[in-house]
């Protein structure tokens, strides 16, 4: 039982009003016999009409007599009250009213970039974030998310197409998915749409003018669905106070259509670590306020965590990423302005390496759920490795030791001197020098860098590498036992760079000793290194173990949790077996597990978006 001011059918949002308005005002009509203005009341009335003749029902006054006494509104509720007189075209009309219009989650936590092809890989990720947009053409997992409480907005865009030029034209597409029905298999069509994106146009534009339009045609055609649009960032950087833009030139008539049609407004605040830029967090934050007054309750960030080409948020070697982010949403949350943001989003799942999507859960879980303000990331955001960049001159103080095996064989170069080696990584650009390591016969170079850590903790190390062979990548410190093997993964589309890398368990002591080196190269081979890092993993980015031992392939992220009970501590062997690769796509491979009860499978799928398999790129689930 449940009293009508309690019941989350009426709590409010949009802007103050009645956030279900539909439903309420269905039940409205059903009680009181009054007609309301919605599609709700407007499909009751039909149904009513057909049936306000039967008996059982009487007058709308006994019936609205009948559920005010017993203090009733929810839908369970109101059926077990009319169900016993016979009404049930009435319970079947209010229950219509009742599932219409969707409720906006609070906190708003969004997670931009779901398509079917990946429908495998966004397990974890829905156990933390209750707004997901993409694309799908499964009405059966629409419906699945809907009863978790989960709104799947399905994406639709905002770029001039062909058939698409005017308002009407525009507004007829984004209003598409709100009936798509599959042929009655999703009921009530879609909850909601993403718009992307909501342009910089000025106030007066033709583009401005024709956006605001096609906003307030939808908003009439469907005023109890969910509209949710992600915006550029230069609509919160209009007038006086722009730092980027012409002063003299405004966005307010498109926030002020934003902030009477829109749900949810996502602000685009895509920081990288080469351009951080924090300071613009709150600073966007107001001026978007002080522009459009009242838009900021319904507006939330939505912050970059793409790490595909050409888009890479993760991309300098001063950063720790997962303490980057972690620094983003400590921001957010602390000051005075930013924290009254209903909550956040993040762009996009597609682009970002799995532990990333792992670790985005875990911050909105800290942040939102749990209504901390304080850093979740035990380093912040600061890189661990020192000089990870090989540009600091050398010499006494140096955070490298070098260790050439005959005299100049390992020192570091500007890229100005060294044939055909690109000084980037796809979109990621180095610094102005490298490490350099020629091989010599029967002597080896390293490069080795002491390194102070927390005890007992896992961590990743990571460095690119230019060469035809024999780079290794070492971490000393850790138990033997404790170790994944070297993993060298090759892309062509990084200019020819590859990247290494390696987990670690720490000592009891914290300290280990990171070692570059050629020591398995070839004679004569030059090796080319830069962007070294290390990196702490979080609970659930870390290396499964089994017999003490961890799996083989630093490059797969497997989590703990999806071990099942018997196969901790059981003896196994692993063997990775040959699979189909498909380049651009998803291939899986297979992994057979010997164990001492029997043999199990590991199923692996790279994401969609993967050119290989790379560090943290996929996910595990053990079957058996």
């Amino acid at each position: 039982m449940c009293g009508l001011g309690d019941n989350p059918l009426f709590a409010t949002d949009r802007a103050g009003v009645s956030l279900n308005a539909s439903p309420a005002r269905g039940i409205v009509y059903l009680i009181s016999g009054r007609p309301a203005a919605s599609p709700a009341a407007q499909k009751v009335k039909p149904m009513y009409d057909r049936h306000r003749s039967h008996p059982a029902v009487g007058s709308l006054t006994r019936l609205s007599l009948c559920i005010r006494a017993a203090g009733l509104c929810s839908w369970a509720c109101i059926a077990s009250v009319l169900a016993p007189v016979g009404v049930s075209a009435l319970t079947e009309m209010t229950q219509d009213a009742l599932t219409v219009a969707p409720r906006l989650p609070r906190p708003a936590l969004v997670m931009y970039g779901y398509n079917d092809a990946q429908r495998a890989l966004w397990s974890d990720t829905l156990r933390h974030f209750n707004i997901v947009t993409g694309l799908t053409n499964d009405p059966e997992r629409v419906m699945a998310l809907r009863r978790q409480g989960i709104i799947f907005a399905y994406h639709v865009t905002n770029t001039p197409a062909e058939g698409r030029t005017t308002a009407r034209e525009f507004a007829d597409y984004w209003a598409e998915p709100l009936g798509q029905t599959f042929a009655d298999r999703l009921e009530g069509g879609f909850d909601a749409i993403s718009i992307d994106e909501f342009h910089s146009y000025p106030d007066g534009n033709e583009e401005s003018e024709r956006t605001i339009q096609a906003l307030r045609l939808l908003r009439e055609r469907y005023p109890d669905k969910l509209i949710l649009g992600w915006g550029v960032w230069r609509l919160a950087d209009g007038g006086p106070n722009s730092l980027y833009g012409d002063k003299q030139v405004t966005f307010d008539r498109q926030l002020e259509a934003i902030k009477d049609c829109c749900d949810l407004f996502i602000l685009e605040n895509y920081c990288r670590e080469a351009n951080p830029q924090l300071d613009l967090i709150p600073r966007f934050a107001r001026n978007l306020e002080e522009r459009c007054p009242g838009l900021l309750r319904k507006t939330i960030y939505g912050l970059y965590i793409a790490q595909s080409e050409p888009f890479i948020a993760d991309d300098s070697v001063d950063y720790d990423y997962k303490g980057f982010l972690d620094e983003q949403l400590s921001r957010i949350r602390k000051d005075p302005v930013t924290r009254s943001m209903p909550g956040v989003g993040f762009w996009a799942f597609y682009r970002a390496h799995m532990d990333t999507t792992i670790w985005a859960g875990q911050l909105v879980d800290h942040y939102y759920r749990g209504g901390s303000n304080a850093s979740l990331h035990p380093h912040g955001p600061g890189q661990i490795v020192r000089d990870g960049s090989f540009e600091a001159p050398g010499g006494e103080g140096d955070a490298w030791e070098l260790v050439a095996g005959a005299k100049d064989t390992c020192a570091r170069r500007p890229y100005s001197d060294l044939k055909d080696v690109a000084p980037s990584h796809g979109a990621v650009k180095h610094g102005s020098s490298a490490l350099v390591m020629q091989r010599q016969v029967g002597v080896e170079n390293k490069a080795r860098q002491v390194l102070e850590l927390r005890p007992g903790e896992w961590y990743a190390a990571t460095v690119y590498v230019q060469g035809p062979a024999g780079a290794d990548l070492d971490v000393l410190g850790p138990r033997s036992d404790d170790r994944t093997d070297t993993y060298r993964v090759e892309n062509n589309a990084w200019q020819g760079w590859a990247r290494l890398s390696r987990a670690f368990l720490t000592p009891r002591s914290g300290k280990v000793t990171l070692v570059l080196t050629d020591s398995s190269a070839p004679e004569g081979t030059q090796l080319v290194w830069d962007f070294a890092e290390v990196e702490w993993l979080p609970p659930g980015c870390r290396p499964l173990r089994a017999a003490g031992a961890i799996w083989e392939g630093m490059h797969v992220v497997c989590r703990g949790e999806n071990l099942a009970p018997g196969c901790r501590g059981a003896i196994g062997t692993y063997e990775l077996e040959p699979a189909e690769w498909h380049g651009f796509g998803e291939a899986t491979w297979r992994v057979r597990v010997g164990m001492t009860f029997g043999e199990a499978e590991l199923r692996i799928t790279w994401p969609q978006h993967s050119l290989i398999p790379y560090n943290d790129s996929c996910r595990v689930v053990l079957r058996y």
